[in-house]
């Protein structure tokens, strides 16, 4: 599991003062946020989920690719959390256009999410 640090976050003794994470499609797939909370301890932190990884699971989860399908359990996963008080959780960004669709390969829709992370000054969690 990677952690790609903002300004705000310089060294992984910081974790204790995580309020806000953005997770990348690799990281909603392998159940990476639920891991990072439970491993660090992290006090009902606000998970922002890009509209470009819901709308790419949803593309994956449409073309019965079980990578999809597992991201969008995740999500709901969250959001099962969510209502039981230990995270909050939001979903904003823009959806990729097609253009960005066609070339996610080359960096389109991780630019995105690497969007919403910097603007929202959170950690974006990745494992890619």
């Amino acid at each position: 599991m990677d952690y790609d640090y903002n300004s705000e976050y310089n060294d992984e003794d910081d974790f204790d003062e995580i309020k806000r994470i953005v997770p990348d499609t690799s990281a909603i797939i392998e159940g990476n946020v639920e891991k990072i909370i439970n491993e660090k301890g992290l006090n009902y932190p606000e998970i922002i989920i890009p509209e470009a990884v819901i709308a790419e699971l949803e593309h994956q989860a449409n073309n019965q690719r079980p990578t999809g399908i597992r991201g969008l359990e995740n999500i709901k996963k969250l959001q099962d959390l969510a209502e039981i008080g230990k995270l909050s959780i939001r979903i904003t960004g823009r959806r990729p256009t097609k253009f960005e669709k066609d070339n996610a390969k080359l960096g389109e829709i991780d630019g995105l999410i690497q969007d919403v992370a910097k603007d929202e000054l959170a950690l974006l969690l990745t494992s890619d």
